[in-house]
């Protein structure tokens, strides 16, 4: 599966790292700290972006790592642009049809668990 990230947290970098050794392509990363962004891609061995408007959607699936309260945002930007990508967040306290509208598929996968970016889960 080719997948984008947005996010370079601690659940960004974890999810990616597991996501690749899984066998997918992580195809970009984006945040909104350049620094950050190409230091995920970096590890991800994909590219970065911190220009919302260049965010791939090309994927099918995009990662909302992100926090809560861009969500939203985010949502609104890259939605419009997403064709048959599957759309999922990692916000606690965001109902997933933030989404509705901008996806045909779309869901919440919320780790019960802390992350860190140095601890491999």
């Amino acid at each position: 599966m080719k997948i984008t990230i947005l996010g370079s947290g601690n659940v960004a970098t974890q999810l990616g790292v597991a996501l690749k050794d899984a066998g997918h392509e992580i195809a970009q990363v984006y945040s909104r700290n350049a620094d950050n962004a190409r230091a995920l891609a970096a590890v991800l061995g994909c590219a970065a972006t911190c220009v919302m408007d260049d965010i791939d959607t090309a994927v099918e699936m995009i990662v909302f790592a992100v926090k809560d309260d861009a969500l939203s945002t985010l949502a609104d930007v890259v939605g419009p642009k997403v064709t048959d990508a599957v759309l999922v967040h990692t916000a606690g306290s965001v109902p997933m049809d933030v989404f509705a509208g901008h996806a045909q598929h779309y869901g919440v996968l919320y780790p019960m668990q802390t992350f860190s970016k140095e601890r491999k889960v």
